[in-house]
């Protein structure tokens, strides 16, 4: 939500309920396809979510999960056209991603959650740290689990080289780029020394605000 507003900036202040409710309309219809998937994994990984918690069934979330398409695009006519075809393009991505089983490899894991943001496309396995024990069960081939030390120590000079590259085609000043680093820094540092589950969500969580942080700074190019 925040990042769409930053980008997008607003043309007055009463549209951005409008934007909330249809950002988190959307976000919900990708969560609940998301979790029918693999509720083991969410079992092992997530045990707090509505179906691994026995707050919902499986079924019950099937059928909320499908419900949601027609309301998300339903809502979407009212704003016209544009904001209709990109409602379909997310249920449609939605549904490839999750149903067709593009998630289960993490070539197309990363390319269709971060295939227009090249930092994210080479460094978005951070997320995958923290699900290693749930992802192995449902034999979910993400790069920690194949490569588990390789893809711990090459984040550090990966985010590096983004760091110290955007910072020189953005020409951003001198303190997001020292910010920029010590980001990078912080996270690759975490991922080497810090391998527990808790310490991965948390390295997770750093690594959001560091992406955050990249995308707000295109506000101060020069």
């Amino acid at each position: 939500t925040t990042f769409a507003i930053a980008a997008a900036p607003l043309g007055s202040l009463w549209r951005l309920p409008h934007v909330v409710f249809w950002i988190w309309l959307h976000l919900l219809q990708t969560n609940v396809a998301n979790q029918i998937i693999d509720p083991e994994e969410d079992a092992c990984n997530k045990s707090d979510r509505p179906i691994p918690a026995a707050r919902l069934t499986l079924y019950q979330a099937q059928i909320f999960r499908w419900l949601l398409v027609p309301v998300c695009l339903a809502v979407s006519v009212v704003y016209g056209p544009p904001v209709t075809v990109a409602s379909a393009m997310l249920c449609t991505f939605t549904y490839i991603y999750n149903e067709l089983g593009l998630a289960t490899h993490w070539i197309t894991k990363n390319l269709s959650i971060a295939c227009s943001a090249g930092v994210l496309a080479t460094t978005i396995q951070a997320q995958d740290f923290k699900d290693c024990e749930g992802d192995f069960l449902v034999g979910r081939r993400t790069l920690p689990i194949l490569y588990p030390e390789i893809s711990r120590y090459t984040a550090l000079p990966i985010l590096l080289a983004w760091s110290i590259g955007l910072s020189l085609m953005w020409q951003v000043d001198v303190g997001l780029c020292v910010l920029f680093v010590l980001l990078s820094l912080l996270i690759g540092w975490r991922l080497i020394a810090k391998r527990d589950v808790p310490a991965d969500q948390i390295t997770f969580y750093i690594y959001n605000v560091s992406c955050l942080v990249r995308i707000s700074s295109t506000n101060h190019v020069h």
